[in-house]
């Protein structure tokens, strides 16, 4: 019986991300390295990085410190041969839909040290440029880029079409082209984001409910009725000298 022999090929490995299927469908195959943004990896060039930063309100927060954190931990992040060329950073919620999204003027306020080439409409304009200064996008984390998970899916394929990669710096940064992965982990995180934000907002309201069933006023009581301080239920806030009120008939 004769025996039969079998050669085995084992192909160079890959440099660059498999074309997915509607990558095909759309004809772009053999471009679809370049529309993800992984041969601005090339070892003879520099990559370009601009960073993207949002802070939620100017009132309840301090921009100044969440901003120049998350440019910290944005540079720590960077790939070996990546220099951050621009800024663009906003003062605003991450739940606004994308078009009302990098208009506002929050960051006027504060003297942050960080220079600012824009928002995040200004940073989507200058990704369409033939001649824009960055190859890739780094934030310190997805919901920076917004709390709502179609919004920052928007934001990200809008720079996937024009050939920009968005980085979050703390998700591992594969530059071998294998990214099946990372949208499975950016997608968990983005639902993640958004079911945080609704969560703490359904229980806020349900607090202040609960907080109002039991009897006790917050801020100016209303018309007709008069302040009235009772000891706070809380050991330790009493302890400080804290206090709760209700409100009384002026009659």
């Amino acid at each position: 019986m004769p025996v039969l022999s079998f050669r085995f090929h084992i192909a160079a490995p890959q440099q660059h991300s498999p074309i997915p299927l509607d990558a095909i469908s759309a004809g772009t195959g053999g471009r679809r390295a370049q529309l993800i943004g992984y041969d601005a990896f090339a070892a003879d060039r520099l990559l370009r990085v601009a960073f993207a930063g949002r802070t939620s309100t100017d009132d309840l927060q301090d921009p100044v410190t969440s901003l120049l954190r998350q440019l910290s931990n944005s540079q720590a992040a960077l790939p070996p041969g990546g220099a951050m060329v621009a800024y663009f950073y906003d003062v605003e919620s991450g739940r606004k839909a994308l078009d009302a999204r990098g208009h506002g003027r929050g960051h006027e306020r504060f003297n942050i040290p960080i220079p600012r080439d824009g928002g995040i409409q200004d940073l989507l304009a200058e990704a369409r440029q033939p001649d824009r200064r960055f190859d890739a996008v780094i934030c310190e984390d997805i919901a920076r880029i917004g709390r709502r998970s179609h919004v920052s899916q928007e934001i990200e394929t809008l720079l996937e079409r024009a050939g920009v990669l968005l980085i979050a710096a703390d998700e591992p940064l594969i530059t071998s082209g294998k990214r099946a992965t990372q949208p499975l982990t950016r997608r968990v995180k983005q639902g993640v984001s958004e079911w945080y934000v609704l969560e703490l907002l359904e229980k806020s309201w349900d607090g202040l409910s609960t907080h109002s069933h039991m009897g006790y006023n917050i801020g100016k009581p209303p018309y007709g009725y008069l302040k009235h301080d009772v000891p706070h239920p809380i050991a330790s806030r009493r302890e400080q000298g804290a206090t709760k009120h209700t409100s009384r008939p002026t009659r």
